[in-house]
C-alpha cells in the first residue's frame, strides 16, 4: 500500500469513530493567510468531512467568527476546530479563539482537529487547562506522539493521536516538471531554528512560501473585508460570501505551494507541510527541525518508514543529502 494512503487510513481509523451520528457540523478557523501548509489542512479536511458524510453548515475564521451565527446554524451537534500547529502560545489568536469557542458551546461536542502543541509561557499554559478542563464533552487531536504524552499529563479531555489532516488529501499530481536540482523551502518565521545557511551550490533555490500571488480568491477576500468594516451592520449578510470564498482561497495557495515544491528533483525544508506535500507528490525531501522540535515529533511519529524521506540534524547536512539525492538520476 502506498505510505500516504496508509496515512490517510490511519486518520480515518482516528476519526470516524468520533464522527458517528453526526449529519451535519461546525468548521471553524479557516487559516486566512499566505502559509500553504494551513490552507493543505484546511482542504484536506473538508475532503475527509465530505467523504464522511458531513455536511459543513457553519464556516469561519476567527475574525468572522459570531457566536450568535454560530448556535443559530447549529443549534446543537458537533464543533470542529481547525488543525495545524497553532495550539499553545506561539501564534496567540488562534488559541485565544478555540478557547473563546470553547467556551462559548459548553453544550456541543467539540473536536480540535490534529495539532502539534508549544507553550512557552506556563501561565498560558493554565490559562488553557482552566477553560479546557470546564467543557464536559471535548476531544484533543495530535499529530505526533510528543503532544499526545503531553496533552495527556496537562488536560483532563480524552486526546487521541491522528495524522495531520493535509494527508487526507491523498497522492497529488506533480504540476510542473523540476526546474531546479533542489528547492530549499526555508521558514523565514519564529518557527525557524536556523539564522544561518551553508553556500548554496548552482541549481539550488532556496524560497519561502509566505507571500499570496494576486488572484481572484484574494481579490474578493479584501474587497468583502473592506465593505465589512465600513459598513459592519448593513452589509453583514457578506459574511456568507466571505466563508464560500475559503475554498476557492486555499485551492490557490495550496496550488502555489505545489508548484513551488514540484520546481525542484529534491525538496529540503524545515516547514512540515512542505515534506507532508513532498511525500504526497513523490518528491524525495529531506527534513529539518523546526525551533521547538515540531517538525521532529511528526517524522518520529510518522514518516521514519517513508523511502523519499531523509532527515538532517544541520542545514550542512541536509544539503549534502540533498545534492546527493538529486545526482542519484
Amino acid at each position: 500500500m502506498p505510505f500516504a494512503i496508509e496515512l490517510r487510513q490511519r486518520i480515518e481509523e482516528a476519526l470516524s469513530p468520533l464522527l458517528q451520528g453526526y449529519r451535519t457540523c461546525a468548521l471553524v478557523d479557516f487559516p486566512n493567510h499566505p502559509n500553504v501548509g494551513d490552507s493543505a489542512i484546511w482542504l484536506g479536511q473538508e475532503t475527509f468531512l465530505r467523504a464522511s458524510g458531513l455536511r459543513v453548515v457553519y464556516r469561519c475564521d476567527f475574525a468572522s467568527y459570531s457566536m450568535r451565527r454560530l448556535a443559530a446554524r447549529l443549534p446543537q451537534g458537533l464543533i470542529l476546530l481547525c488543525g495545524g500547529g497553532n495550539f499553545g502560545d506561539l501564534w496567540p489568536q488562534h488559541q485565544r479563539f478555540r478557547e473563546t469557542v470553547v467556551q462559548d458551546f459548553p453544550r456541543h461536542r467539540i473536536i480540535q482537529l490534529p495539532q502539534s502543541l508549544c507553550f512557552t509561557d506556563s501561565r498560558n499554559l493554565q490559562r488553557a487547562r482552566t477553560i479546557l478542563d470546564q467543557h464536559p464533552n471535548l476531544t484533543l487531536a495530535w499529530r505526533d506522539l510528543q503532544s499526545l504524552e503531553i496533552s495527556r499529563k496537562e488536560f483532563r479531555a480524552p486526546s487521541i493521536l491522528c495524522p495531520d489532516m493535509a494527508l487526507a488529501l491523498g497522492p497529488l499530481h506533480r504540476p510542473t516538471a523540476p526546474s531546479a536540482r533542489i528547492v530549499w523551502l526555508a521558514r523565514t518565521d519564529l518557527e525557524s531554528k536556523y539564522d544561518r545557511f551553508p553556500i548554496l551550490a548552482h541549481g539550488v533555490e532556496q524560497v519561502d512560501w509566505l507571500t499570496d500571488t494576486p488572484n481572484r480568491a484574494v481579490r474578493l477576500d479584501h474587497l468583502y473585508r473592506c465593505l465589512l468594516a465600513r459598513y459592519p451592520n448593513r452589509l453583514r449578510f457578506l459574511w456568507g460570501a466571505v466563508a464560500f470564498n475559503y475554498q476557492e482561497l486555499a485551492r490557490a495557495r495550496l496550488a502555489r505551494g505545489l508548484r513551488v515544491l514540484a520546481r525542484g528533483k529534491v525538496v529540503i525544508t524545515d516547514r512540515l507541510h512542505g515534506h507532508i506535500l513532498s511525500l504526497l507528490l513523490g518528491l524525495p525531501n529531506v527534513a529539518l527541525d523546526n525551533s521547538y522540535g515540531k517538525m521532529r515529533a511528526f517524522h518520529a511519529t510518522w514518516t521514519t518508514q517513508s523511502a523519499i524521506t531523509h532527515w538532517a540534524d544541520s542545514p550542512e547536512i541536509a544539503l549534502k543529502k540533498a545534492v546527493d539525492l538529486a545526482e542519484q538520476d
